[in-house]
């Protein structure tokens, strides 16, 4: 099942997602203002995913290095939650990032 992905709302930046293949889509980034054309964050939404699953994000836009992010602390976090709401996890640290 192909994801489907969503930023309309409150800080959400994505601005296109393009499949690559059945488990990879390649992302670009709304650009921030006031910022001469840069991206230097991400948020979105993912629906269809399954857990068991895994999916790589290739963001084309991007404007820094995150490496230096995660040394330093900055972490990417994701949470699942059900279709209707009823269910939903904590926010968790993805310490599956490449």
């Amino acid at each position: 099942m192909l994801l489907q992905f969503d930023s309309n709302f409150e800080s959400g930046n994505l601005d296109s997602a393009y499949l690559v293949n059945v488990s990879e889509y390649n992302l670009l980034l709304k650009v921030d203002t006031n910022s001469r054309g840069h991206s230097h964050w991400f948020y979105f939404k993912v629906l269809n995913w399954r857990p068991e699953s895994t999916v790589k994000f290739n963001i084309l836009n991007m404007s820094r290095d995150l490496t230096s992010f995660y040394s330093r602390g900055m972490n990417i976090l994701t949470r699942v939650e059900s279709a209707n709401g009823a269910f939903k996890t904590e926010w968790k640290v993805d310490t599956n990032l490449t």
